[in-house]
């Protein structure tokens, strides 16, 4: 960033651009920088989740920001979670790709290994379901690959906890949880995949730990009952007492 920075002759910019994105104020200038676009690697600027923006004015707040750092051929907003302003960004990057042989093959989704992908995927639900750093102290491993007689592929994945109580939350009641989580996997692989994947889902902790529930130092719901009753009868007789007064 000094480097880009030293040689446009600026200080060191808030906002990171690729190298040669030219910073040009509000980005709608023209001039020499501008005519020398063509020569330097095309930058577009994509601002996702506008969904999630209540007014479209925080959306071009946040593009101001960047185009007064440099210069963009072009300036899209999306939402991929919902779909929105993809085809035209997808339509603009094909207009500019140069004609070239596939470095991968056109069906070809995506590079990540399959373990990896199973990874990313099963990460994906635990971030949504746990809103706590839960997931940052999970680890996972693939540990079993199995293809069946009939085609369909046998997973088996490892999440690994620090303790059997992170284990117990990952689990769910009566296993809820980790079962809703492979079946959920499971599905997107077979669609991603175009076969059928059973996958498996074990859950390991590397210690055990007893929670307050487990040493009976947690009330129960009768001490909870009891005290509540108490609490209710204090009142009332304070009430009483406040009447007669």
């Amino acid at each position: 960033r000094l480097k880009a920075a030293d040689e446009v002759g600026m200080d060191m910019p808030s906002v990171w651009l690729p190298p040669g994105a030219t910073p040009l104020g509000d980005g709608l200038d023209s001039g020499p920088l501008e005519e020398a676009a063509p020569h330097r690697p095309p930058v577009i600027l994509v601002l996702n989740k506008i969904d999630m923006a209540e007014e479209f004015r925080w959306v071009l707040s946040r593009q101001k920001e960047f185009t007064a750092q440099g210069y963009f051929d072009g300036i899209f907003y999306v939402s991929a979670k919902k779909d929105q302003g993809l085809e035209k960004l997808v339509s603009h990057l094909q207009e500019r790709a140069p004609p070239r042989p596939w470095v991968y093959p056109a069906d070809l989704r995506t590079d990540l290994p399959h373990t990896e992908q199973i990874k990313q995927m099963v990460s994906t639900y635990l971030f949504k379901w746990f809103n706590s750093d839960v997931p940052y102290k999970l680890e996972q491993q693939t540990v079993g690959w199995t293809p069946r007689l009939d085609g369909s592929l046998l997973i088996e994945h490892e999440i690994i906890t620090e303790d059997s109580v992170v284990a117990r939350m990952v689990l769910g009641v009566r296993n809820t949880i980790v079962t809703r989580l492979s079946d959920q996997v499971s599905y997107k692989l077979k669609k991603l995949w175009g076969m059928d994947v059973d996958l498996k889902i074990w859950v390991r902790p590397l210690k055990q730990r007893w929670s307050l529930k487990d040493r009976g130092l947690a009330p129960n719901e009768a001490d909870r009952k009891k005290k509540s009753q108490a609490a209710y009868r204090k009142r009332q007789h304070l009430g009483k007492a406040a009447n007669k007064k």
